[in-house]
């Protein structure tokens, strides 16, 4: 008896399940039965799932990956599916660009930022940085931006990308002299230090300054910092004054 194609497509399948589901001889033998079934009726992997390679070769099934199912079910027109598939795949680390680019074509990531916001605001603990802050930075996030960090998932790329600028939306951008150069580099890694945002060093003409983004609390410390290591190289200073005044230079 002859199977229909729709008939041998399906047993097919149910090989190919039992070969994923099986091990040592018995996936051995299945692995057999399934590629004399496919070679017979012209059929290869991917017509059995269209993520699986052109070939009758079923050890190309290991690859086989959790994603691929929800990549799939991201064609069906149905939206609860659609929703479950976006929710499982915005979890997967191990996904190429193009993978990412359809994910992210499906993805609102407003609406991601503000189901996740309350647990990111909290993990944050920072005093500045509100929720509003967060979707507010949701909206300026553009899916180039998530595509171009890569080896992590979408859902942490965006909570990386989200709580930064949250922070940075969160603090008013100050303007502070620098004596030199040297002096500059140091506040800035100190503000960056303080409120996790990089800072500006900026030249214009013979003067040097530094653009942050930091609250009024961290420019006291700031402040206090810079006063104290004023004050001991004024104590240095003095110090070294005083032993030359005593014992003359050396």
């Amino acid at each position: 008896m002859t199977l229909e194609p729709h008939a041998t497509v399906r047993k097919a399948r149910k090989l190919l399940n039992l070969y994923r589901n099986s091990s040592g001889g018995e996936q051995a033998k299945t692995r057999a039965v399934l590629r004399e079934l496919l070679e017979k009726h012209g059929l290869t992997l991917a017509d059995l799932e269209p993520h699986l390679p052109r070939s009758t070769d079923v050890t190309g099934a290991e690859a086989h990956r959790a994603a691929d199912t929800h990549l799939l079910a991201l064609s069906v027109d149905d939206e609860e599916t659609v929703s479950a598939a976006l929710a499982a795949l915005v979890d997967e680390p191990d996904l190429s660009e193009d993978e990412r680019r359809l994910i992210l074509s499906r993805l609102s990531i407003s609406k991601l930022v503000e189901a996740l916001a309350p647990g990111w605001l909290h993990a944050l603990a920072d005093d500045e940085v509100e929720e509003t802050h967060l979707l507010q930075a949701a909206r300026s996030i553009s899916e180039e931006t998530v595509l171009a960090v890569g080896g992590m998932s979408i859902k942490d790329t965006v909570q990386g990308v989200v709580t930064r600028e949250a922070r940075r939306l969160a603090r008013p951008e100050r303007v502070l002299r620098a004596q030199d150069p040297l002096h500059a580099v140091y506040l800035a890694e100190l503000c960056r230090l303080l409120a996790r945002i990089p800072a500006r060093v900026v030249q214009e003409n013979a003067q040097w300054t530094v653009r942050a983004h930091i609250s009024a609390h961290e420019l006291g410390q700031v402040r206090a910092l810079t006063d104290r290591e004023a004050l001991s190289r004024a104590l240095e200073r003095a110090a070294r004054e005083a032993a030359q005044a005593a014992f003359g230079p050396r």
